[in-house]
C-alpha cells in the first residue's frame, strides 16, 4: 500500500504486526548456540557409553553370581553326604579301589 504525501512516496508494510515480533539473531549467536548444543551432545555421549559398559559388566557379574550359587549348592549337598558312612564307603571303593577283608573285585570290560 502506497500513498503520496507532499511528493514523497510512503511505503507501509503489508502486515505491520508480523514484523514487530520477529527476532533477528546475528550469525555469531547462532554459531555459539550450535556450539553449546554440540558440546552437550559430546559430553552426554561419553556418559551414555560409560553407562552402557557398566550395564554390560553388571549383567556379566549377575550371571557369574548365579553360576557360583549353583556350585555352592552342589558343594553343600556333597558336604552333607560326606557325613553319611555309606557315601564315604562308596567314594573309597570307587576312587581309591578299597575293598573289605575277604572281598574279591571283578572288573568287567565291555
Amino acid at each position: 500500500m502506497e500513498t503520496k504525501k507532499g511528493g514523497k512516496v510512503i511505503k507501509y508494510p503489508r502486515n505491520p504486526r508480523k514484523n514487530r515480533f520477529k527476532l533477528k539473531r546475528p550469525r555469531f549467536l547462532n554459531l555459539v548456540i550450535l556450539g553449546f548444543i554440540a558440546l552437550a551432545f559430546f559430553l552426554s555421549a561419553g556418559q551414555l557409553l560409560a553407562y552402557w559398559e557398566s550395564k554390560q559388566k553388571l549383567e556379566g557379574l549377575r550371571s557369574e553370581k548365579e553360576a557360583l550359587q549353583e556350585e555352592k549348592a552342589e558343594l553343600e549337598k556333597e558336604v552333607s553326604l560326606l557325613h553319611e558312612e555309606e557315601y564315604i564307603e562308596m567314594k573309597a571303593r570307587k576312587h581309591l579301589g578299597m575293598v573289605r577283608q575277604g572281598e574279591i573285585i571283578f572288573f568287567v570290560v565291555d
